[in-house]
């Protein structure tokens, strides 16, 4: 919506609203290469800054005074980094988030691509992965949420079957006596005023959509924010095929240059060598040997860098594949796990002979983590 005053972009997870239209390809290849430093568009391979320039250029062929980005909530920081940095240095920017535009303070359920997310006063609480058919993870999603109030349903533009999943959670709620409103890019891209970026999300009815109990979202298939409950908050982040809760606040990066995998990494911000670290790849056609897999790939690597292999041993509540990782003057416990079709790799690194314990954050990682199609 491009005003008087102020103009709206909805960027994310799956299109570009607000603005004049964007050839789709584009968009596309920009959203999917987001976190890359380059992506294929019509077979040639293009710089990811220049091309999200280039989507903001389409979106806005005119210079505008001032621009509301709308990002989604669970995107990481270094993704709305880019597209601020895309826009260039001439508008006026304000950074809202989805769930803060519209001020809903109760329970809001925003459909990803790869998840449902619930939040309760802008705080994610659960999360349950869409790998399931879409009837049992609208179900999941219907039983996971308890209580009175109304709830919100948020639907972005091009979210592959966002629409018959929101139906489907919408019509089960209503059974349960629930009040159900739906919010789209569209209703987004009205709700931001005129004259400047709303105040803070209202926080009524924070109480009025409560979740079940532990075992109960286990069972559902949600993912229990554990860390939070005990005060320590975490982030929800998806990288490539897999979905992963680590600590808020802890440096995401992704490394591709140094010794192993390409992977992401995130860093405590109190000791330089404590990290999580996340590696992936494809199951395979027989996913019962990977273990038998791994454990002759580890013995080809030169003697007394990876130590420890077991088949057998569990962590964050799941049966893993582990071993021990030396690089120097630190030690990376791994954990690895089949997870849909994805073979999910969690590495838990601190210094050598010790350092600060970062073992529950760890856990939490391994317990959360999930693989989508």
């Amino acid at each position: 919506m491009v005003g008087t005053s102020v103009t709206v972009l909805v960027i994310g997870p799956a299109a570009v609203s607000g603005g004049e239209p964007v050839p789709d390809e584009m968009v596309c290849a920009a959203i999917d290469a987001i976190d890359d430093r380059h992506a294929l568009v019509e077979d040639r391979v293009v710089d990811v800054d220049a091309l999200w320039a280039s989507v903001i250029a389409a979106a806005l062929p005119h210079p505008v005074a001032r621009l509301t980005l709308v990002c989604p909530g669970w995107w990481s920081d270094d993704r709305v980094t880019r597209i601020r940095r895309a826009v260039g240095p001439d508008p006026e920017i304000v950074i809202r988030r989805r769930h803060e535009v519209d001020g809903t303070g109760g329970c809001r359920v925003e459909i990803a691509r790869e998840f449902v997310l619930c939040r309760i006063a802008g705080r994610p609480v659960a999360a349950v992965p869409r790998s399931a058919p879409a009837t049992d993870v609208a179900r999941a999603v219907v039983a996971g949420v308890d209580g009175g109030g109304p709830v919100l349903i948020d639907v972005p533009a091009r979210v592959a079957g966002a629409t018959e999943l929101a139906a489907m959670i919408a019509r089960g709620l209503r059974e349960h006596g629930r009040e159900v409103g739906m919010t789209d890019d569209a209703a987004l891209c009205a709700a931001v005023p005129d004259d400047g970026p709303p105040g803070a999300p209202a926080r009524r009815g924070a109480g009025a959509c409560a979740l079940l109990t532990c075992g109960a979202l286990l069972a559902a298939g949600w993912l229990v924010p554990r860390a939070e409950e005990a005060g320590e908050p975490v982030a929800l982040i998806t990288e490539g095929r897999v979905t992963v809760r680590l600590p808020a606040g802890w440096m995401i990066d992704r490394v591709t240059g140094s010794a192993g995998s390409p992977r992401v990494q995130a860093d405590s911000p109190s000791d330089q060598l404590a990290a999580i670290l996340l590696t992936q790849s494809p199951a395979g056609p027989d996913p019962g040997r990977s273990a038998a897999v791994l454990k002759a790939a580890l013995e080809r690597q030169p003697e007394g860098v990876f130590t420890d292999f077991r088949t057998d041993d569990h962590r964050g509540g799941r049966a893993v594949s582990s071993y021990t990782e030396i690089r120097g003057d630190r030690e990376i416990a791994w954990a690895v796990f089949i997870d849909g079709p994805v073979r999910i790799a969690i590495g838990c690194q601190q210094p050598a002979g010790g350092g600060q314990p970062i073992r529950e954050h760890c856990d939490e990682a391994i317990r959360s983590a999930r693989g989508t199609p």
